[in-house]
């Protein structure tokens, strides 16, 4: 099995195929592998995005752009997952997003175009494929709805104990690690890091909450 193959397999994306069957689709998708340091852009807003990416290793952030240059986090990328898919697979392939790279990275691409039509690929893996895209930007959109909940509390304590309380409970779990640095944490709340450290500082010190660095606790019940 070669190192595409050997990654492909661990995806979602590929996910209902067989190892024979993933063997057979690698060679035709054309894929691209390059090495990313910290920091590397991936796309840009306006940038055209006609490919599906997947991380083999490192970390990624998505950020929205605010008119005032604020970068709001929308999502983390990691090991197997992929990028790029919700803008390719849009009618006009334009990005409104920022994507870049939070960690070195290895990332693989290949077009979009190669699954979304009928081509090289046979369409019975094809409609896997498509199932599985489906089924994983649908994911994605969940989580966007959650965080359009949470971004709808005014205050910015009420965001944190409500991104707190929802994490805890899907992963039916007292204490929480969750998946941000402190600015990461504040560009997903839309909020400054200072102004995120200062509540969090009264969160503690009023007993709300206990955290060290990333990892939470909830020890005053949230009324949603």
């Amino acid at each position: 099995m070669d190192t595409i193959t050997n990654s492909l397999i661990k995806t979602k994306l590929f996910g209902g195929l067989s190892l024979a069957e993933v063997e057979t689709i690698s060679p035709l998708l054309g894929c691209q592998q390059k090495s990313c340091p910290k920091g590397t852009v991936l796309a840009v807003t306006d940038m055209p995005v006609d490919f599906i990416g997947i991380v083999l290793s490192g970390k990624l952030n998505t950020y929205k752009e605010d008119v005032d240059g604020r970068l709001n986090l929308i999502r983390k990328t990691g090991a197997y997952e992929m990028f790029g898919v919700d803008i390719a697979s849009t009618p006009s392939q334009v990005s409104p997003l920022i994507i870049l790279c939070a960690t070195d990275a290895d990332v693989l691409t290949f077009p979009y175009s190669l699954i979304a039509s009928p081509g090289p690929v046979p369409n019975k893996f094809r409609c896997v494929l498509l199932k599985n895209i489906l089924e994983l930007t649908a994911n994605q959109n969940m989580r966007q709805l959650y965080k359009i909940d949470i971004l709808s509390r005014k205050s910015l304590r009420d965001r944190i104990m409500l991104y707190l309380t929802l994490q805890m409970k899907r992963k039916k779990t007292s204490e929480l690690l969750i998946p941000f640095n402190r600015e990461e944490f504040a560009a997903y709340l839309c909020v400054d890091r200072s102004a995120l450290s200062r509540e969090l500082g009264r969160m503690k010190k009023e007993g709300l909450i206990d955290f060290s660095k990333n990892r939470f606790r909830i020890l005053s019940d949230f009324n949603d």
